[in-house]
């Protein structure tokens, strides 16, 4: 992202990969595991003293968990952890810039970091760090309103929270679309991962079943399928939940199983969702950021579902652009008023781009590479203030 900015070009930044730390191995790491093992025997052994006049405490799964976690992730988090402190305190840098996904190696570099006193700044675009249980980044770049909002409520500071323009904003406009375009709704696949659902993990099974129905209702109609864009494979540490090709298959075989009409396409997860976008006359949506895609390109959006909105769609109930319709019946009657009431349809269209204009992706946004050069400018005028001299480079 950095590389695309021309204002890049004033930073003296440096890209560094999980590759320099190299693979957990050796003497070290078997210490490492030989002490979270008994580690985890001292506090599995406490743990079954409190549990054992009460078997069904739903707490009896972290014997379970513990074993595992202890055995495989930490150990490898600790030794990245280990790895990275060594070379930060080597480099020094003014600042420490990563990001929030969760189950990311990263965070091994955010700890070091902060633990050495370096600041760190964190690029959030989907998972928002926890207080409560999670490192606390010193500033956070947050790529939405819907960032800085959850932000805020988890207690991160006001005035730490820097506003960037987001990558996944569209910046063409949508071209004219032909007649036959109206009749193509295109449907925007997800998936779970992570620790946090803002949507039951087999849910898209349901959605199939819903579009299959209504494709039989509406055999005038075309129902694009969109898979989600292949991910990492799936992980023990994430309950083997994830889209890899294995989850891809498994996808397609139930939807075949279904019996689909001739007027359902599946759609491979390589292609381009912007490009389908713009041959489409409604968006059905899932769990998608293709839904705000959509909002910024004209496209009206119908949720499957009642969207989270805690976590995923802040305020879309404020702004008026929310639809729903969870039945087949109540999606083709939707889709239906969105062709023959041009009033209904404009309105929505016009909700839509509100509520991604002033809150999800509001304009007039710094860039990444303006952001992190505030950020330093706060972080020299502080030092400043409190020591009368300004830092030398890194």
């Amino acid at each position: 992202m950095l590389q695309g900015q021309p204002e890049s070009l004033d930073l003296d930044w440096a890209y560094v990969s999980d590759e320099l730390l190299g693979k957990p191995e050796g003497a070290e790491f078997e210490r490492l595991k030989s002490g979270y093992a008994e580690w985890w025997r001292k506090c599995a052994d406490e743990l079954r003293a409190l549990l054992k006049d009460n078997p069904g405490d739903p707490r009896s799964i972290l014997l379970d968990l513990g074993e595992g976690q202890s055995r495989e992730t930490y150990p490898r988090f600790a030794w990245k952890y280990l790895r990275a402190r060594d070379h930060l305190a080597q480099a020094r840098p003014k600042l420490l810039l990563c990001d929030t996904q969760e189950g990311s190696d990263e965070r091994a570099w955010s700890l070091a970091a902060s633990e050495l006193g370096i600041p760190v700044a964190a690029y959030t675009y989907d998972h928002i760090p926890q207080p409560r249980f999670s490192f606390s980044p010193d500033w956070l770049l947050c790529d939405s309103g819907r960032n800085a909002h959850i932000a805020q409520l988890r207690g991160h500071q006001a005035d730490r929270i820097v506003p960037v323009a987001s990558h996944r904003r569209p910046a063409a406009a949508l071209k004219e679309r032909d007649g036959e375009s109206s009749k193509i709704l295109l449907y925007a696949d997800s998936y779970y991962s992570g620790t946090s659902a803002t949507v039951e993990p087999q849910r898209s099974y349901l959605h199939y079943r819903l579009l299959v129905e209504t494709a039989r209702q509406m055999p005038g109609h075309q129902f694009h399928l969109k898979f989600h864009p292949l991910r990492d494979r799936k992980k023990v540490e994430q309950c083997f939940i994830g889209m890899d090709e294995d989850e891809l298959y498994v996808r397609m075989r139930y939807i075949e199983s279904l019996n689909p009409p001739p007027n359902v396409k599946m759609i491979p997860p390589e292609e381009d969702m912007l490009v389908h976008l713009q041959k489409a006359g409604v968006l059905l949506n899932s769990n998608s950021t293709a839904g705000l895609e959509a909002f910024v390109l004209g496209v009206p959006v119908i949720f499957l579902y009642e969207p989270n909105t805690e976590l995923g769609f802040p305020l879309i109930h404020e702004h008026g652009a929310c639809l729903v319709a969870t039945t087949s019946d109540s999606l083709a009657a939707e889709v239906a008023r969105l062709e023959n009431d041009p009033a209904h349809a404009a309105a929505q269209i016009r909700n839509q781009r509100r509520y991604v204009d002033e809150f999800y992706w509001s304009s007039g946004r710094q860039s990444l590479t303006e952001g992190i050069q505030a950020i330093l400018r706060e972080q020299t005028a502080a030092h400043i203030a409190s020591t009368g001299t300004a830092e030398a480079d890194p």
